[in-house]
């Protein structure tokens, strides 16, 4: 269906333009030399890449079929961008016609020239009718160079800042990403184990290393015995997870009972309410030291048996 339409308007076409020449008169040699054509530019010097401005005027006779360049023509130096026409006016016989043309140039050369036909239909010839040559100068934004350029030397450097590779940053991250991924999906276990195990070492050294600071300040007046037993509790209070600083000696012996560490509270129970059984604070000390080193000991134990296990599943 589209092919026939395409068809029928190309057959329109060619028959419009056969009327229009039958119906034109045959140019004759007094008719041609009334046919006028004029050019003129907007500006006489242009830059790189400005637009200039061509008005092509021609004055002929109204029996005569005239045809101005379109865009298929050759605008050389210039490059066609646009026109636009003007109403035909007719005077006494005689039409006059204008276009604008839009054009712009790339070229280097110093004057750009540039002349412009109209045609005049002859049956299924036509005859071309130059206007007036038009010119141009180019506008030199940059100096021209010499024939033998010298290169000038310089011993200041310029400080270049090397830019930030984005993509490579992402793709490596994206990379590091990954393999942390995998490696805690792995060895995630086995690490944390050895980061639990690295605090807790790290936590006991703290504690003895304050519990022998109370050690050593015994038997003097200001020995503080009862933070010696608040340290003590809140250490074993973190390591096993019980709350120690919460309990009263009898309360924790329950939890104890026949071992060395109840005899040791109930020595500072004395000393600290009492204010007799100085004597013993020295082996109930070492007593109460002896009791957390064990049982950061068995934590110890616990998680690495936790990571045996481990192994052998895996």
């Amino acid at each position: 269906m589209r092919s026939k339409i395409a068809w029928r308007l190309l057959l329109g076409c060619f028959l419009v333009l056969g009327f229009s020449a039958a119906g034109a008169q045959t140019p004759t040699p007094e008719l041609l030399r009334k046919i006028q054509a004029v050019a003129w530019l907007s500006k006489d010097s242009v830059e790189l890449g400005e637009p200039v401005r061509l008005t092509l005027v021609a004055r002929y006779p109204e029996s005569l079929n005239m045809l101005f360049p379109d865009s298929t023509y050759n605008f050389s130096p210039f490059e066609y961008d646009s026109r636009s026409y003007s109403a035909t006016r007719t005077d006494n016989g005689i039409s006059t016609d204008s276009v604008v043309y839009k054009l712009s140039t790339f070229e280097l050369q110093d004057t750009l020239r540039l002349q412009l036909p109209v045609f005049c239909l002859e049956g299924k010839d036509s005859i071309y009718f130059y206007a007036n040559p038009v010119e141009a100068v180019l506008k030199q934004n940059i100096d021209r160079l010499p024939q033998n350029p010298q290169a000038k030397q310089d011993v200041f450097f310029l400080r270049v800042h090397r830019a930030f590779n984005t993509p490579y940053f992402l793709v490596g991250a994206g990379i590091v990403l990954v393999v942390l991924i995998v490696v805690l999906l792995v060895f995630g276990k086995r690490i944390w184990r050895s980061f639990r195990i690295w605090r807790l070492r790290k936590k006991h050294g703290k504690f003895e290393e304050r519990f022998g600071s109370f050690r050593s300040q015994f038997p003097s007046d200001s020995f503080p015995a009862e933070q010696a037993v608040y340290a003590w509790k809140h250490y074993l209070e973190g390591l096993q997870g019980t709350p120690f600083t919460k309990l009263t000696s009898k309360e924790i012996g329950q939890y104890y009972r026949g071992e060395a560490i109840v005899d040791a509270l109930k020595t500072f129970d004395r000393y600290l309410y009492g204010g007799f059984g100085e004597e013993h604070i020295p082996n109930a000390m070492e007593q109460m030291e002896d009791f957390a080193s064990r049982c950061f000991d068995e934590k110890i134990q616990e998680l690495k048996q936790q990571d045996l296990k481990l192994k052998e599943n895996a």
